[in-house]
């Protein structure tokens, strides 16, 4: 037991570790109309050997660590995260919800293929392909819902249109985004994610 918690908690940190590097080099997030990220995969790797607390704890890792880029580096498409930029509590719960949610709900996912006795890896696959759909449509939709009026003003668009007509452009263009980043995203992570479940797991990590 002390042997297995030892492995837990030194591949989450390793996991931790890569997050951090991710963040502070351009390799993390890749600036586009909403930014395309590999974050979600350290959370994904570790939701699906780790189980659903290192989930939750990366998934917040990548929240906070979303909300440090878009504060340190600000831009249109880093405005709806940055609390400093919109003043409201909103963005803080853009960028943390729905990426804790993401690891939870990966590793949920992942159990329950293990236990209808889907292959590990192919178990692995869905586990990730969830957990990043799920994050890609809960933050553009939280952007909507929550800051969609004050993000197209601030992309300019009013000076062209109406709130409605800017309104019904951005739910288009996030359909984009979901259509090209969030598969993108999603394909990236489901080919990490089957590489590496197995061998992760049978170091004793798998919980």
């Amino acid at each position: 037991m002390r042997k297995k918690t030892t492995l837990f908690t030194v591949q989450l940190a390793l996991l931790i570790a890569i997050q951090i590097v991710l963040t502070i080099t351009p390799l993390g997030y890749i600036p586009f109309v909403m930014e395309i990220t590999i974050m979600h995969i350290p959370v994904l790797v570790g939701a699906i050997v780790l189980g659903p607390l290192a989930g939750g704890i990366l998934g917040t890792v990548f929240g906070l660590s979303s909300l440090f880029v878009a504060i340190t580096r600000p831009a249109i498409s880093t405005w709806p995260f940055n609390p400093v930029m919109t003043g409201s509590v909103s963005s803080v719960l853009i960028a943390m919800v729905p990426r804790i949610l993401l690891g939870i709900l990966a590793a949920y996912v992942f159990r329950w293929m293990l236990k209808l006795k889907v292959p590990q890896r192919v178990a692995a696959g869905i586990a990730a392909a969830a957990g990043s759909i799920c994050n890609t449509i809960l933050v553009l939709g939280g952007v909507y819902l929550l800051l969609g009026e004050r993000y197209v003003a601030e992309m300019g668009a009013l000076e062209t249109q109406s709130m409605d007509a800017a309104l019904t452009a951005l739910r288009v263009s996030f359909l984009g985004i979901i259509s090209t980043n969030g598969v993108i995203e999603a394909i990236a992570a489901i080919i990490v994610c089957v590489a590496l479940v197995k061998p992760l797991r049978n170091l004793g990590g798998g919980l």
